[in-house]
């Protein structure tokens, strides 16, 4: 399912759930492009998150930035999230 909104699913309880983790926790960002003209930003990079030492997800995140009296602010936020393909049972 894409662009699903849960209330339940917002930054406050995503970043407390890794905060209260047991697990060592690790996220990790390549190929980050910025453009912008002053502004406003996009800010695109893939990402991947690993949980122990082992690489749980990952995906794209894209922000939409503008710039403000008091600095950069996010505005919008986007990403994907692939999950490891599940083994394959032998029958």
């Amino acid at each position: 399912m894409k662009a699903k909104f849960s209330p339940d699913n917002n930054p406050t309880k995503f970043i407390d759930g890794i905060a209260n983790s047991k697990d060592a926790s690790e996220e990790t960002f390549d190929n980050i492009t910025i453009d912008t003209d002053g502004e406003v930003a996009t800010v695109t990079f893939d990402y991947s998150f690993l949980s122990n030492g082992k690489k749980t997800n990952w995906g794209k995140e894209c922000w939409l930035m503008v710039r403000t009296k008091a600095g950069w602010k996010i505005t919008t936020l986007a990403y994907s999230v692939i999950l490891p393909a599940a083994p394959q049972r032998a029958d």
